[in-house]
């Protein structure tokens, strides 16, 4: 009643009182649309009220988040997951300086053939300003580009005391890093563990693959031990990787060989096992090492020099994460037009090319025989030696198991009452 006038409520009491119902449901609306209005006033201050205390309370709780996270990410993170952090904080530098710096030649694609054999597309790219740079078979370099100083935006950071991470000048895909030797050394010795663990530190980080060229005659153009690390992005380029990391990923058994049929020249595929989460990357660097030395041995390419080895022919290698793969090279370039430098990324089924009249005439071009002429070739015997190795360790594993299968039987045989009398 405190809506009314003192006038009103004496008028609503009379209405009352002679039950003029007309006056009475006037009088209730009116004192119904004041109580609504008083209602909606209220809810409306809670509203705002609640409001900027859930908004504060938000806010509050986004802080303390975001604090959380970053505590996180900076101390807990670190120490948990220390390789996974190196991996992370490399990535972020490589991003960071490859956004910042103009030193990098970037080979910009002119034109892309692709040419179909045996149901792979293979690619021919002609790239801008690949004529820069310096062919494998170059001589008399007056300075070396791997060894301090460096040239200004190349350096990325030190990955150990015996590596550097570079970004390579004459880049083919964004982020093609090099994984060079602090202390110089020949680009055809032997690959040590050092030089693994490295590499596939930058793997692991990349999320791609990395290849050795290990001469002029394999397509390297500077005589310091180098890898070249390419991104996850540059797989979509590289058909015959992709098959064959699928195949990789099918074999049953961590340690087999395996040939891939289309090619037709010295070469072998080592299955590699995967990286264990508690494993160093040091460790697994030794682990590859090994592997390279059995396939080199396996197909016949070291030579003793008293207490050392030494490489007998130039060779390309690709390490992807689950596989292994070498050829055995002869020379650089083809030997009939047209005209092609290789080195190991022409064993993905990717071909740089400086000009489209390198392959322009050439209308029914095989990948496969550009990759044959630039390779050593193989023999039956050879083809079977290699076969050989995958079969006997399919043997030793199936001996390794069965007697680890009498060893369980005998564990777990029951106990005979003569045996405990």
């Amino acid at each position: 009643m405190k809506t009314l006038s003192k006038k009103s409520r004496t008028d609503y009491f009379q209405a009352l009182h002679e039950q003029n119902f007309q006056k009475i449901n006037i009088y209730q609306a009116y004192i119904m649309s004041s109580k609504l209005q008083d209602l909606k006033i209220s809810y409306e201050k809670y509203v705002n009220e609640n409001t900027k205390k859930m908004f504060t309370f938000a806010i509050g709780l986004s802080i303390v988040g975001l604090s959380a996270s970053l505590f996180y990410q900076r101390f807990i993170f670190p120490r948990m997951y220390p390789l996974q952090f190196e991996y992370k904080k490399m990535k972020s530098t490589i991003n960071k300086i490859q956004s910042n710096q103009k030193s990098i030649i970037q080979l910009s694609i002119i034109k892309r053939i692709k040419i179909c054999k045996d149901g792979i597309v293979f690619n021919f790219s002609v790239l801008k300003d690949l004529d820069k740079k310096p062919l494998g078979s170059s001589r008399g370099q007056t300075s070396n580009p791997f060894l301090p100083p460096f040239e200004d935006g190349l350096f990325v950071q030190e990955l150990s005391k015996t590596h550097t991470l570079l970004f390579n000048k004459y880049a083919v895909v964004k982020n093609h890093m090099l994984v060079v030797t602090t202390q110089f050394e020949y680009q055809n010795s032997l690959i040590n563990q050092n030089d693994f663990s490295a590499a596939h530190k930058v793997l692991l980080t990349l999320k791609g693959f990395w290849f050795f060229n290990s001469g002029p005659d394999a397509g390297a153009s500077q005589q310091h031990k180098h890898m070249q690390v390419m991104p996850y992005e540059a797989r979509a380029d590289t058909p015959i990787l992709n098959i064959l990391h699928k195949r990789a990923r099918k074999q049953p058994s961590e340690c087999q060989y395996f040939l891939y049929e289309p090619f037709q020249f010295k070469h072998i595929i080592k299955v590699l096992r995967q990286m264990q989460e508690e494993e160093s990357v040091e460790s697994y660097g030794e682990y590859l090492q090994e592997c390279y030395i059995d396939c080199m041995k396996i197909l016949k390419n070291l030579e003793q020099t008293g207490d050392s080895q030494k490489i007998k022919q130039a060779y390309n290698m690709i390490v992807m994460d689950n596989f292994m793969l070498i050829v055995i090279r002869k020379q650089e370039k083809t030997e009939s037009s047209p005209y092609i430098a290789i080195n190991g990324m022409g064993f993905t089924g990717s071909f740089l090319l400086k000009s489209f009249q390198e392959i322009q005439k050439n209308d029914h071009i095989n990948p496969f025989d550009l990759l044959k002429e630039v390779c050593v070739e193989i023999d039956e015997k050879e083809k079977i030696a290699i076969q050989s190795q995958y079969l006997l360790q399919q043997i030793e594993n199936q001996e390794c198991n069965e007697q680890q299968q009498l060893i369980h039987q005998k564990e777990h045989e029951p106990i005979k009452s003569e045996q405990i009398l």
